[in-house]
């Protein structure tokens, strides 16, 4: 019973890397060097209200994050701001935390939460690299 016991771990540790989607934190830093163009998304659940954010940019170096149109929901941000990783989040100036879901050299996908209104927004986009925009 040990020995399938033992046998049965290996697998079970493949099939949870499997499913990961978000690189360690040095490699999450390489692939998300860059300038990211939203692709699609949705704004709590619904794509309502997304065209909005058809120039939305963000762009990482490798200790700031730029984005245009940030400051004007979230007054707070500064179009430039100090950013860190931290297992799959990327936190922006202590001011935003910006879940990763998917990273890979060709997608990018998040989601973080902005009170607009007074009221927390949850968006839930996609972004492509910018050179493959154009």
């Amino acid at each position: 019973m040990k020995k399938l016991l033992l046998l049965f771990i290996p697998f079970l540790l493949l099939l949870n890397a499997c499913g990961e989607t978000v690189p360690d934190n040095n490699t999450s830093k390489e692939l998300l060097t860059g300038s990211w163009v939203f692709e699609r998304g949705t704004r709590d659940g619904s794509v309502e209200g997304t065209e909005l954010l058809n120039n939305l940019v963000f762009t990482f170096t490798d200790q700031q994050f730029k984005c245009e149109l940030l400051p004007d929901m979230m007054p707070s941000l500064g179009k430039e701001e100090p950013y860190e990783l931290k297992e799959n989040l990327i936190v922006v100036n202590e001011k935003l935390d910006i879940e990763i879901k998917e990273l890979s050299e060709g997608n990018l996908s998040l989601k973080f939460e902005l009170v607009l209104n007074e009221n927390p927004t949850v968006f839930d986009l996609k972004f492509k690299p910018q050179n493959a925009a154009e």
